[in-house]
């Protein structure tokens, strides 16, 4: 017969896979899962027109680009490819390639790529198109960074490799910091569950990073196969990319932990020296810096600051989710089978709730900046995968926090008696003393099930670069409205860069009912050296009282002098100067409309990291100060138990 914890944990899993397979839904839903190695700028841009061939092509992606495993291939208007000396990549800038063309002939020529990123092994293909002599007119599709799809195997793996990092960092921190040392008067039964405890944990641990090494290693084979390796050689060119060097590197540092734990506790429950505890937290630390250089914030954050802020956030995470399935697996089965087993559990599950709150504060702030980094704006947050799926994480660790903080004040007799003493008595009935042990298996499953978000997340582009950079004031199509005598004019320029353009102008008489009829409407352009480039032609009507001036007159960027005049039979032409600022070509337009706030998230969310980072570093300095200064007071006696650590848990 099974018993109520037993219950609780198949609870706890079903939970789990019910909130990942949810993400599995949402995410990809939402649009198909892209690589990351996105394009950021081109020479020659997207659609423009060259006088003469170029001698070069310059590619410049958001990421560094494995150059031995990407290819290009240009073709003519006609379909025919044309043979290209082979790709090479800047030494002074690793997100750049660069292609030598032969000499081409007037034509529109139309580029496509298929890179590998060299820091996560993702794919992306795209096209751009240009024209030598003659305007481009190939057809693209909309945006030319189209991205390969992450496989769901690669997914799946992704998430059994953090959720095996995690229960190897938590298991590792619970078997030094939270398996209390036994006093010389508690030996005997006491001695013995403790020893039990740091046994399972060791062997917890060890596991985990076992089965990290298979999870990183399929990994490794699932991008490569994914991202077009077809034989060893391909195979070995995937082993010089940075991924798989930090994933060498932590494949090392994961053998040692797993020989460290094994050593020191001798798989026998013994208590680690001061010595080997330090060895391990180091090895942790530095298995946490070589996580996050696969992973976006080491990439696309600035080094090494990206790096540190995130190791310290996987830290917390592993800490924080990998404790909890460590509680459950390896110290929950002691309250079930006797009073010193009930008490040493207590006592773990007491130590780790000090540690989760440290961790659940340090994920706040390093979670803050990261999304500064990663999201460029509010709609980016709202509107793009990326940010979507960042807003169910977030959802579910709020999920996780709350449960926690129930756990929390059950069990500490700080927070019982700061928070459950001063409530009325029904509300205080349901959060004081109580088992936790339920409660914990339902924090342990939605916090795996946050591990299953984050998985997605780490093979989703994050919701920034050239789709949501802030456009200049000059680049962006704008509106004039001015007064011309009584007609009302509005006046636009699309797509308002050097080539052909659209100028559209829209009038509207103030009297009623209106004097005259509109006759003619001319347009009349300056150049920004002076010249006059036209002297003045009629613009067709377009109907609602618009009217459209179609044609290459602007061939610069720069200030211009746009003038308007209307004509109407009977009345005086209406006359309208006004300064205009043509936008240079490279400067791309915006490629969505504003829905919300297209103001960058970076510099707010920054601010309130920095700020909510300095109280948390100021709250560990005092409670540091006040554990050396005071000694601790021990727990007052509650209910049936003299030591007062078996209140509340079941027989």
């Amino acid at each position: 017969m099974s018993s109520p914890s037993d219950a609780a944990r198949r609870v706890g899993l079903r939970v789990a896979g019910a909130l990942f397979a949810l993400g599995l839904l949402l995410g990809p839903a939402a649009s198909p899962t892209l690589g990351h190695a996105l394009l950021l700028k081109a020479d020659p841009p997207d659609g423009s027109a060259l006088a003469a061939a170029p001698n070069r092509i310059h590619l410049v992606f958001t990421q560094a680009v494995a150059v031995g495993l990407s290819k290009v291939e240009l073709v003519d208007s006609a379909g025919r490819k044309i043979a290209l000396d082979g790709l090479a990549g800047d030494p002074a800038d690793p997100t750049v390639i660069v292609i030598d063309p032969p000499a081409l002939p007037a034509d529109a020529y139309r580029l496509s790529w298929r890179v590998v990123s060299n820091d996560d092994l993702h794919p992306s293909i795209g096209t751009l198109v240009f024209g030598v002599g003659v305007t481009s007119s190939v057809a693209v599709p909309a945006g030319s960074a189209v991205n390969a799809l992450a496989s769901a195997p690669e997914t799946v793996d992704r998430w059994l490799d953090l959720l095996a990092l995690a229960v190897l960092v938590g298991a590792i921190c619970l078997l030094h910091l939270g398996v209390p040392r036994v006093a010389a008067s508690d030996a005997g039964d006491s001695m013995r569950v403790g020893a039990e405890a740091r046994r399972r944990l060791a062997r917890l641990a060890i596991a985990a990073g076992a089965l990290s090494l298979v999870t990183g290693a399929v990994l490794l084979l699932l991008q490569a196969v994914a991202a077009g390796a077809t034989a060893d050689a391909d195979l070995v060119r995937y082993l010089q990319t940075g991924f798989a060097e930090d994933l060498i590197v932590r494949t090392i540092l994961v053998v040692a932990l797993i020989g460290l734990t094994a050593w020191a506790t001798r798989i026998t429950g013994r208590r680690p020296s001061p010595i080997q505890a330090a060895a391990s937290f180091a090895l942790v630390g530095a298995l946490s810096l070589a996580e996050a250089g696969t992973t976006h914030m080491a990439s696309l954050i600035a080094f090494p600051l990206g790096l540190i802020v995130g190791a310290i956030h996987l830290l917390a995470a592993g800490l924080w989710v990998g404790g909890l399935v460590a509680l459950v697996v390896a110290v929950l089965p002691h309250a079930r089978r006797d009073p010193d087993g009930r008490a040493m559990a207590l006592r773990i599950v007491r130590r780790f709730g000090v540690l989760a709150a440290v961790s659940v504060a340090g994920l706040g702030v390093t979670g803050l900046f990261v999304t500064g980094q990663l999201v460029a704006t509010v709609d980016a947050l709202l509107f793009s995968s990326y940010g979507q799926l960042l807003l169910i994480k977030i959802l579910l660790v709020g999920v996780v926090a709350l449960i926690g903080l129930s756990n929390a004040i059950s069990t500490q007799p700080r927070l019982q008696r700061l928070i459950v003493d001063r409530l009325p008595g029904r509300l205080a009935a349901r959060l004081g003393p109580r088992s936790p042990s339920r409660s914990i298996v339902a924090e342990m499953g939605a916090a795996v099930a946050v591990l299953g978000v984050v998985a997605l997340l780490g093979v989703t582009p994050p919701a920034r670069g050239p789709e949501y950079d802030p456009i200049p004031a000059s680049a962006r199509p704008t509106t004039v409205t001015a007064q011309a005598d009584d007609l009302l004019v509005l006046l636009s320029v699309r797509p308002n860069r050097p080539g052909r353009n659209f100028v559209t102008v829209g009038i509207h008489d103030t009297r009623r009912p209106a004097p005259a009829p509109i006759g003619t409407v001319r347009v009349r352009l300056v150049a920004p050296d002076g010249t006059v480039a036209d002297p003045g032609t009629d613009a067709r009507p377009i109907g609602d009282g618009r009217y459209e001036l179609a044609g290459d007159t602007i061939k610069a960027d720069g200030g211009w002098t746009i003038g308007l005049t209307v004509e109407r039979p009977g009345l005086p032409p209406a006359s309208l100067t006004t300064p205009w600022t043509v936008a240079p070509a490279g400067i791309p337009v915006a490629p969505r409309p504003t829905v919300i706030s297209n103001q960058p998230l970076a510099p707010i969310l920054t601010a309130v990291a920095l700020v909510g980072g300095f109280l948390l570093a100021a709250v560990l300095a005092i409670a540091g100060y006040r554990r050396a200064r005071f000694p601790a007071i021990p727990e007052p006696a509650r209910g049936p138990s003299p030591a007062g650590t078996l209140e509340g848990w079941p027989g």
